[in-house]
């Protein structure tokens, strides 16, 4: 059940991320944002695991949202830039 919390987990985190910042992207934008998240969620987990085994948890749940928030914050500055000039 823990490969599936840390590998599968992320994906509903990026799905909310693109419907909170699907109309401020790109479709080139998402699919880059989409896959780093994937990665650095599941990355990170990884590392949590080498370390000290209960990076499952982390890297399903703690580390996409961490993410998202992180990548919603950088989206939503760009737009803003953007409108400003």
């Amino acid at each position: 059940m823990a490969p599936l919390i840390g590998f599968a987990g992320p994906l509903l985190f990026i799905l909310i991320y693109l419907l909170i910042n699907g109309s401020l992207l790109s479709t080139k934008a998402k699919v880059l944002h989409s896959i780093l998240i994937y990665v650095l969620s599941v990355a990170t987990g990884i590392g949590l695991t080498i370390l000290n085994g209960a990076g499952s948890i982390f890297a399903g749940v703690i580390a996409p949202i961490f993410y998202v928030i992180i990548f919603t914050i950088i989206a939503r500055s760009q737009k803003r830039q953007e409108s400003e000039n």
